[in-house]
């Protein structure tokens, strides 16, 4: 659970814009700050903790789970100070004290599959009906902003062939610009948020 400015929430419904509670770690001045990148990646063992490990005299660990399910983690990435707390085990407690950020986006390899190609030949574009010789597989949700939004994109949907709708080289070529320029002004809004 993170601490927002509307209470506490589960990280995985935590969106861009929302306002969280954080820290600068120079100053130690702590206020809301806005989210601007959520990523959620497959959970991956990274550590090992063990019955009394604890993080200087804060947190102590006293009981251990193991279930061996698979799990998503997520990361934020908060503005200017790229901080946010999570609820600890004490409620008069701010929680704990996160410092994370999101990687930028990087299209995934092979982002549309041969039968989605073949799926929107002899089809109209979606904008303008126009018909071309080959026509563009275009993902009805950009994956950009698909990943921007929610930090992950959902590789299976990604490759279904309802995912896709047809569009002609012209607007795939515009639109190709538009999602440059939005893809840049999310990395740099992710680059001002590392900044100290």
């Amino acid at each position: 659970m993170v601490k927002t400015a509307d209470g506490y929430k589960a990280i995985a419904r935590i969106r861009v814009g929302d306002r969280v509670f954080a820290k600068d770690e120079t100053s130690g001045v702590t206020g809301y700050k806005p989210v601007t990148a959520r990523y959620g990646n497959p959970y991956q063992e990274t550590v090992y903790i063990k019955v009394s490990d604890g993080i200087g005299k804060t947190q102590t660990v006293r009981n251990i789970i193991v279930k061996p399910t698979p799990l998503k983690a997520y990361n934020l990435t908060v503005a200017d100070w790229h901080t946010y707390f999570v609820k600890g085990n004490q409620a008069e407690t701010e929680g704990v004290w996160v410092h994370n950020d999101c990687p930028p986006y990087k299209r995934p390899n092979n982002a549309t599959t041969k039968a989605q190609r073949e799926s929107v030949q002899g089809k109209p574009c979606v904008e303008y009906g126009k018909l071309a010789e080959k026509m563009i597989a275009d993902h009805k949700k950009p994956l950009v902003v698909e990943y921007y939004e929610t930090g992950t994109i959902d590789k299976s949907k990604m490759r279904a062939i309802e995912s896709v709708q047809p569009q002609c080289p012209t607007c795939s070529a515009k639109q190709g610009g538009r999602l440059s320029q939005y893809s840049k002004e999310q990395k740099r809004k992710l680059s001002n948020g590392n900044k100290k």
